[in-house]
């Protein structure tokens, strides 16, 4: 893989560690000032839309509350279709015992956050690679309350990996 592939994958993987670390801190200041109920004002300071990656929350059974656009543009929805969507709506099959098992992780593992790659169903019918992270919001008194998604397209560099893999393997048959 060539040196500007690899870091810009680093610059895209160190975007998304910040807009964690930032969800998280303000996620604390508002879990300390509030009875448990989301305020509508740390929503606005959330760095939900126009952000380098696709943002989404869920409810704990795994229902899209909204997205932002970048999150339905990466998934080939339009504003807004995301939402009543479900996380096995868009996950491809054989990847839904996975992301069931990291779901875990979270809820009855205690597990902050969960970082994964996946292969997603877009609305068109075709897959896209991504990365995802998901964070588990917890109320005041601790109790999960949501979740929020985190995803960055890697379709291009897992379809790369791959025309490798497939390359290699033809080099090898050859020699």
């Amino acid at each position: 893989m060539s040196e500007t592939k690899m870091t810009l994958m680093r610059c895209k993987k160190s975007e998304l560690v910040d807009e964690v670390l930032t969800l998280r801190q303000l996620l604390k200041d508002q879990n300390a000032s509030s009875d448990g109920r989301r305020d509508k004002r740390m929503e606005n300071q959330i760095p939900f839309e126009n952000g380098a990656v696709g943002i989404a929350e869920f409810d704990l059974l795994g229902n899209c509350l909204r997205a932002s656009d970048q999150y339905c543009r990466i998934l080939g929805y339009g504003p807004g279709e995301m939402v009543g969507k479900t996380y096995k709506d868009v996950t491809v099959p054989d990847d839904l015992p996975d992301n069931q098992e990291r779901r875990k992780e979270l809820l009855e593992d205690g597990a902050e956050f969960i970082t994964f790659e996946k292969q997603y169903l877009c609305k068109d019918g075709t897959t896209v690679w991504g990365n995802i992270s998901v964070v588990l919001v917890r109320d005041v008194q601790e109790k999960p309350s949501y979740y929020v998604a985190f995803l960055v397209d890697i379709n291009d560099r897992k379809v790369a990996e791959q025309e490798l893999v497939a390359k290699e393997a033809l080099v090898g048959i050859v020699l």
